[in-house]
């Protein structure tokens, strides 16, 4: 470390560049930093060089985070403050380098110094603490030296009362002036880099800091002008996250949706922007206003610019703790949402989620209005309604979300508005609530009763590792798949863990089907015809297993260890058809099922779990075995697999959640066909819902055409719009391009998991970058069912 710190003072600002970084590197790989290091590095900070005040600013973040209770004393002072207090000033001086990328750096290592007393960090939001180049000092601090120096100014004498020290522009100290106004300086800088990072910092600051959330709320609010999208959103993102310390005031909430407006204006409704604001209004309060109690209009909050959401989750719209003139505010909240329905048809489910939260948040203001939301009147009776009418449907979800905290309500209903209340609770079970109707002969609903499908699952799984006998054991195991599937589409509790335990027995009894056919092991039956029906079932069991490691998460250790085992018995039994039955290259596949078998067996070491018969003797025939190409490894699997058993169930575990899309758009409407020029390119909107997608990397649209050509499209980043751990929402549009057809046909749309890169060894094959594939890939894992997309080419007009 003392060799690569004298380089530090190279005449090479590469080479200082280069000292710098190799300290990181040292520091990465454990080695400890001095930290007498700090001061060289906070000298390099006022390089000639950019690389040089790069690295430098990282070494002084380090150093900060690691000895923030360390003393130093500042240059030309007696004064002592804490390293990290010391580092945060000069990360926060570095905001107004010469370099954007030195400014964007400072601005983003300075959200995770958290350790920073506050009276350094809340002078980041003020610009006053130099004055005429006079050290300011607080009231109490100033009241208390003339309290104890025994006199006061009279103004009898001349520079009676003259700062003491009076110092000069150079001899600035860093930490007096260099936390001053930093992040105000940042969320003004001209590059959005910096401001994006400044936003970012000052939230991750803010969500453990009430007093400095409270403090940067104006700034915050103040970027929702930004002239830069990316800024705008992540402004939002900043006050969702921190709304459990701020609450909003009038005129701020005036600001967000007055520049939302302005700039709707001027162009198409800014879709991206409304993604998030939704959002904020559910977290954030509003502080109630000073006059006399009434709220002014609250249409504004309810405009088509704050309702248009992507969240799949329920979106609540705050209203803050106020009563409002339902006269004035309210019913003319709902006409807007209506208005903007007709406006933008595309936008339903958002209008849904909003008016639904609306009717939860507020059923006293709701009631009053029943009658006129529903045309109900005293004397006439009114004609039935269309229950298929967006408007219609968007009151009846209002209504019945209120009626769950108001049952008086419910005798305001009329006969139809009952039946309509019926099928929308069928149709929309997340949407409309249950209800306790009088006298109604609906069955209670099945989410509100006790199923017991965990003691039945715990149970039949228990049944089947006592079964007397195989066969037993194999018809208690085709019944139980069975039950499970259907049970896991009845049951909302615990879907996931249904799913996985008919998946897991469903491979099972597909793997004791091939081991049970002497044709897997015969080389001669192999190249038969029916050696392509072993072929598929072999690919169909690596489907499954790939679903069953990639496609659920929360897996103890346990389910974890038998999904690796049981997969590694399926590769194995790969490896051996493909050596013994095809004259195809294992190569690949070879090295992939001993990578697999490493990873297996130092997975069950570091857990401390038993491996099952077969995989403790692949272990020890691996461990002896000298020469590991295909032939000789397959050699040493087919007796293994000839005396193998069923490996035993894993025990229930209702924590597992699958993953799975839900797709609003398209629709499915065949109706109409979209038609599109051939050869060029048509745009399809896509609005899905992703729940517990662990690796968001390996999603892909997956587009079938007429012609069986299968496409995986690779979403942008940007269309990805996170909403809770592991859920996101996707905003896309899916281009879809092919030749001349004689008539319109459908194209499938859906979404999938593309596996390929963590299963290259299983694929075998160079991932193609126009993303085509075959409809038997088993490392292509479907999440949803596919949409029907009618269309419809048209060959080029020529021209005369």
């Amino acid at each position: 470390m003392r060799l690569v710190g004298d380089y530090t003072h190279s005449d090479e600002g590469r080479v200082r560049s280069a000292a710098f970084r190799a300290m990181m590197t040292l520091h990465d790989r454990g080695l400890t930093l001095d930290p007498s290091v700090y001061s060289e590095a906070c000298l390099a900070l006022k390089d000639d060089y950019e690389i040089v005040r790069q690295e430098a600013l990282r070494l002084v973040w380090v150093l900060g985070r690691t000895y923030p209770e360390n003393i130093i004393v500042l240059p030309s002072s007696d004064e002592e403050v804490r390293l990290v207090d010391d580092a945060f000033g000069k990360l926060c001086n570095m905001i107004n380098d010469l370099s954007m990328n030195v400014r964007t750096l400072a601005a983003e290592k300075l959200g995770s110094m958290t350790l920073v007393s506050p009276k350094f960090l809340h002078q980041t939001l003020d610009k006053k603490l130099m004055s005429n180049m006079r050290k300011k000092r607080s009231a109490h601090e100033r009241a208390w030296e003339s309290i104890t120096s025994g006199e006061w100014a009279s103004g009898k004498n001349w520079s009676d009362d003259a700062p003491r020290e009076v110092i000069d522009a150079e001899s600035v100290s860093l930490m007096s002036s260099g936390s001053c106004g930093a992040f105000v300086h940042g969320l003004e800088d001209e590059f959005l880099e910096v401001r994006y990072a400044s936003v970012e910092s000052v939230c991750q600051l803010s969500l453990d800091n009430p007093q400095f959330a409270h403090m940067s709320l104006d700034f915050l609010v103040d970027m929702f002008n930004d002239e830069i999208e990316e800024v705008r959103i992540k402004a939002i993102d900043s006050l969702t996250r921190i709304s459990r310390h701020i609450v909003l005031r009038e005129d701020q909430l005036e600001t967000i949706l007055g520049a939302l407006k302005v700039r709707n204006c001027q162009g198409p409704p800014d879709y991206s922007e409304n993604v998030c604001l939704p959002g904020l209004f559910n977290g954030c309060k509003r502080r109630p206003s000073q006059d006399a109690g009434v709220l002014p209009s609250v249409q504004q909050e309810l405009s088509p610019d704050v309702c248009r959401e992507s969240s799949g989750e329920p979106q609540e719209i705050s209203h803050g703790e106020l009563t409002p003139d339902i006269d004035q505010s309210y019913c003319p909240d709902v006409e807007s949402l209506l208005e903007k329905l007709k406006k933008y048809p595309m936008d339903r489910r958002s209008t849904w989620h909003c008016l639904q939260k609306i009717g939860q948040s507020h059923p006293e203001l709701t009631l009053p209005l029943v009658p006129e939301l529903l045309a109900i009147h005293p004397f006439f009776d009114t004609p039935e309604p269309d229950v298929e009418d967006p408007a219609y449907v968007c009151i009846l979800i209002l209504v019945f979300n209120a009626a769950q905290q108001s049952p008086t309500m419910l005798q305001l209903f009329e006969e139809h508005t009952l039946k309509h209340y019926s099928y929308l609770r069928d149709t929309m079970p997340t949407l409309v609530p249950a209800l306790k109707l009088v006298g109604s002969s609906r069955p209670a609903d099945p989410a509100s009763l006790s199923t017991g499908s965990a003691q039945y699952l715990s149970a039949i799984l228990a049944r089947i590792e006592t079964a007397p006998s195989s066969c037993v054991r194999r018809e208690l195991m085709e019944a139980c798949r069975h039950d499970l599937s259907r049970l896991a589409t009845i049951d909302r509790a615990i879907p996931g863990a249904l799913q996985f335990s008919a998946l897991y027995i469903s491979s099972q009894l597909l793997m004791i089907d091939i081991l049970s056919n002497k044709l897997w092991s015969n080389p001669s039956a192999l190249a038969s015809q029916q050696g392509n029906v072993v072929k598929n079932c072999i690919s169909q069991l690596l489907s499954q297993c790939l679903k069953l490691q990639h496609l659920y998460v929360g897996l103890n250790t346990e389910d974890l260890s038998c999904v690796k085992q049981f997969k590694l018995k399926a590769l194995a039994l790969q490896l051996v058809y493909i050596v013994r039955g095809s004259n195809f290259s294992a190569l690949a596949l070879c090295e992939h099922f001993l990578e697999t078998v490493e990873d297996t067996q130092r997975y069950l070491s570091e857990h401390e779990v038993q491996p099952e018969a077969f995989t403790s003797s692949l272990f020890k025939e691996l461990g002896l075995l000298e020469d590991t190409k295909p032939g000789p490894v397959a050699r040493c699997l087919l007796p293994l697999l000839q005396v193998s058993t069923p490996a035993p169930l894993p025990h229930t575990n209702i924590e597992i959640r699958s993953s799975m899309a839900v797709i609003s758009e398209p629709t499915g409407d065949l109706e109409t066909a979209l038609k599109f020029t051939a050869g060029l390119v048509l745009g399809v909107h896509c609005d899905a819902l992703l729940h517990n997608i662990q690796d968001i990397s390996t999603l892909r649209i997956k587009v079938k055409y007429p012609d069986q050509q299968t496409h995986l499209l690779v979403p942008r980043p940007t269309d990805l719009r996170p909403l809770e751990p592991l859920n996101h929402r996707l905003l896309t549009t899916i281009l879809l391009s092919h030749h001349v057809w004689t008539e319109a046909c459908i194209v499938e749309v859906s979404l999938a998991l593309d596996v390929a890169r963590a299963e290259s060894g299983l694929a075998g094959r160079k991932v193609l970058s126009s993303g085509s594939m075959r409809s038997d890939d088993p490392w292509v894992l479907d999440l949803c069912r596919p949409v029907k997309v009618l269309v419809s080419p048209k060959p080029i007009k020529r021209g005369i």
